[in-house]
């Protein structure tokens, strides 16, 4: 018996080497007043095109009836179907964000985006900040759902995802990891 304990003997998978910088963020910049409900963007199933997983209403009260009303200013957590990744999704106006449309789109790199996505941004209305508690050990899985979670937030918002860690605006149909993306302008070794 002690033979066969030893051949399936299992251990923990090793820890990844490097991690998910903690100033990693994605914002949605949301041209409607109101924003969508909770389900609409994150469901187990993944049901009516949303991104499979598990959405929380970080306010003190919320029920399960909360998931299928439309999200308010605050925050709401956002975890992987797997929870290994989980995000925080703050809700807030633009002023509350500091984010003055007419501002950013003077600005020399505003002026070589697409018309389409210039006149989103001066459409602006509220932001979703997408920031990571804890992530997959191994980052890559991590960025991916947090980038269909704010591809899907744009596309129930009529906005436009902005990554500023790869100095991107886009719409969410133009919005993808493409060549120029690497993984290295997102991690920090420990």
């Amino acid at each position: 018996m002690k033979r066969l304990s030893r051949l399936f003997r299992f251990k923990a998978p090793p820890k990844a080497p490097f991690g998910l910088s903690a100033t990693t963020y994605f914002s949605v910049l949301s041209t409607h007043a109101a924003w969508p409900t909770l389900f609409e963007i994150v469901n187990p199933k993944g049901d009516g095109f949303a991104v499979p997983g598990y959405g929380i209403p970080k306010a003190e009260g919320a029920d399960k009836s909360d998931l299928r009303q439309p999200m308010e200013r605050g925050a709401y957590w956002i975890t992987s179907p797997d929870r290994t990744t989980v995000l925080t999704l703050r809700l807030m106006s633009k002023e509350e964000a500091g984010f003055d449309p007419d501002t950013f789109l003077a600005s020399e790199f505003a002026q070589a985006l697409s018309p389409a996505v210039r006149n989103t941004i001066a459409a602006t209305w509220g932001i979703g900040q997408l920031t990571f508690d804890s992530h997959h050990p191994g980052a890559l899985p991590a960025m991916d759902f947090a980038i269909a979670i704010a591809v899907r937030l744009a596309e129930r918002t009529e906005g436009v995802v902005a990554d500023p860690s790869r100095f991107t605006y886009a719409l969410p149909t133009e919005y993808a990891i493409g060549p120029e993306f690497l993984i290295e302008n997102h991690i920090a070794v420990f």
